[in-house]
């Protein structure tokens, strides 16, 4: 447990709903840009794996110097004629977490601010829910390991932050209906699913589609921003016994499809 106690009362906050009274972490100074300009750079783009991030600078324009922080690579690109910052964050929801953070401070720094945070990658599917090589696109996102149900919250539910943390509507809206999409809820840990923590996860979260290791953190580091999320994952195993051999096997091809499916949210 940190230094700081859990709150006295948890608080269950509406999953949909972004605190007005939430101070920016980026921003020291209150003066602000105008709307236009803060959100001249369209999406954060995040992906834990070079071979994840590979395929979205290949259907991009390099439009500055990549930067280096905190072992995460920052890379100022055009995609979709829409000026993005992708991000190359490292495995894990820490890594995660930094790499988003970094981005969205860097940005601050510079009076801007992206209308959407993408987490982008592969991902396990269930068997029945996904199939490998479609694309899941997260409609909810909860952190399977998270459990302070002793002090009132829901499993899965960081304490002080919503039960779980929503998709961008209009980012659901662009993707409704394409062929080899599913949404569904996601979930993650810092863990790769296969054998029995299958079941635990099925039992704890029902109806989950896909399970990955960074975009939750991701997800809550955008709610803390007040910035919306999606997370765009191709199914590349089924969690089963041969999870491993399936994920090396096919990561580039479902990355490549992720990165087609988040190239149709940046034109919506």
């Amino acid at each position: 447990m940190s230094s700081s106690p859990l709150p006295e009362n948890p608080v269950h906050s509406n999953p949909g709903h972004s605190n007005p009274g939430h101070s920016n972490p980026g921003h020291s100074n209150p003066a602000r840009s105008t709307t236009a300009d803060r959100t001249r750079v369209r999406a954060v783009i995040v992906a834990a794996m070079e071979s994840e991030f590979a395929p979205l600078l290949a259907r991009g324009e390099v439009t500055g110097d990549a930067v280096e922080v905190g072992g995460a690579r920052l890379q100022p690109a055009r995609l979709a004629e829409s000026e993005v910052l992708l991000v190359r964050s490292g495995i894990g929801l820490v890594n995660a977490a930094l790499a988003t953070t970094a981005a969205l401070l860097r940005l601050s720094g510079e009076g801007l601010e992206p209308g959407l945070v993408v987490s982008v990658g592969s991902a396990g599917g269930f068997a029945g829910a996904v199939s490998v090589g479609q694309v899941a696109v997260g409609s909810e996102h909860r952190h399977h390991q998270a459990d302070a149900v002793a002090f009132g919250y829901v499993l899965g539910q960081v304490p002080g932050m919503p039960e779980h943390f929503p998709a961008d509507p209009s980012a659901l809206a662009a993707v409704a209906g394409l062929d080899g999409v599913v949404v569904g809820p996601h979930a993650s840990a810092d863990v790769f699913v296969a054998g029995p923590l299958i079941e635990k996860v099925l039992a704890d979260f029902p109806g989950t589609v896909a399970v990955e290791m960074e975009a939750t953190a991701i997800a809550q580091v955008a709610h803390s921003f007040g910035i919306g999320f999606v997370s765009v994952r191709g199914i590349s195993d089924l969690c089963g016994v041969d999870a491993a051999a399936d994920h090396a096997a096919t990561v580039d091809r479902v990355s490549a499809a992720a990165a087609e499916v988040v190239l149709r949210i940046l034109s919506s």
